[in-house]
């Protein structure tokens, strides 16, 4: 999701997460735990848009080597892009 005033969030989650049994996201087994993580996926921070190619710059998410460093991408299509 991007929003006008410069910010964004990714979310990407697999459609088969299961719930943990205990019912508590604080009491998940480890393999509970290790699914979630490699099926899961997320990130936030600013953005900018330079010649038709959008820069991010990651504030925080979940995976800690993201953090701060710049992402290009100019494989959006948008209207407002173009």
């Amino acid at each position: 999701m991007f929003q006008s005033d410069g910010y964004f969030a990714f979310i990407l989650n697999r459609t088969d997460l299961s719930k943990f049994a205990a019912n508590n996201r604080y009491a998940g087994t480890l393999e509970e735990n290790k699914t979630i993580v490699q099926g899961s996926f997320a990130y936030f921070g600013t953005y900018t848009v330079t010649n038709k190619t959008v820069v991010m710059h990651v504030d925080a998410g979940t995976w800690p080597g993201w953090y701060g460093p710049i992402l290009r991408d100019s494989s959006f299509r948008s209207p407002v892009l173009n």
